[in-house]
């Protein structure tokens, strides 16, 4: 476990209770994994090990957590809000952390704030107004995209997450003067990218964590009272169709052909 301090981005601006809260954080969507805390002023950060197959280690998130709030003296109880990336991304990451969540909800009650996937790369991507389609690799030949504005600290939805063929990526960017693309997949599929794209738009790659962008993003929709509650968080698949929360709890669609 690697752990990270630093001060969180906003926190000298004035908020409701909500953004006063010691918030929770946690992206299990993909290897790197890992947990925020963070309150006005402060963000800790933990990356979880990976397992032997490239895989984060989601079963030790109770420890990873407990041990930042250790190293603050803080117990579960002063924890006010969960946040989570609920998806696209890995089935077994992101069911593992949801329920990591749901447990904690029950020793100690709190509201949770939900991210997608997207919304993440979209906002640590752009500038303010700036507008960026995000990308996340789905099946063979196929990504997850979606289009949105950042506005201040937040992302405003233009286009929903929706599945389409890597050679229809550019056309996303073409009603967009200030658009560029962000791209979550493996280095060896970039180069396929590139060419699918053109130079419709500036490719701009993101690697790393990003847990104290996902902790600064929780907290300012907190403020703002997105909040839901925690069994609302449910987690977007990359093999469904629609990219789109599950809220009836069926199993996922395939891509459809």
């Amino acid at each position: 476990m690697s752990t990270k301090t630093n001060s969180l981005p906003g926190a000298d601006r004035d908020g409701a209770d909500a953004q006063r809260a010691l918030v929770l954080a946690i992206d299990t969507s993909g290897p790197d994994a890992g947990v925020a805390l963070a309150s006005v002023g402060r963000c800790d950060t933990a990356l979880l090990e990976t397992a032997g197959s490239g895989a984060a280690r989601t079963e030790d998130l109770a420890s990873v957590a407990g041990s930042l709030l250790a190293a603050r003296g803080a117990a579960l109880s002063a924890v006010g809000i969960l946040g989570a990336v609920v998806g696209p991304g890995s089935y077994t990451g992101l069911r593992s952390g949801l329920a990591f969540l749901r447990g904690l909800a029950f020793g100690a009650p709190c509201r949770a704030v939900s991210v997608g996937s997207l919304e993440l790369l979209a906002l640590r991507a752009a500038s303010p107004g700036q507008s960026v389609v995000a990308l996340y690799s789905a099946s063979a030949g196929t990504v997850i995209a979606a289009k949105y504005r950042r506005v201040d600290d937040d992302v405003d939805e233009l286009v929903a997450p929706h599945v389409i063929a890597l050679e229809d990526c550019a056309a996303l960017s073409e009603d967009a003067t200030e658009s560029g693309f962000v791209v979550a997949a493996p280095q060896a599929a970039l180069a396929a990218l590139q060419q699918a794209t053109g130079a419709a738009a500036d490719l701009c790659v993101l690697s790393g964590n990003a847990l104290e962008a996902l902790a600064a993003l929780v907290a300012s929709r907190a403020a703002r009272g997105k909040l839901v509650e925690v069994d609302e968080l449910l987690p977007v698949y990359v093999g469904q169709a629609a990219a789109r929360p599950n809220r009836n709890r069926v199993a996922p669609a395939a891509v459809a052909e």
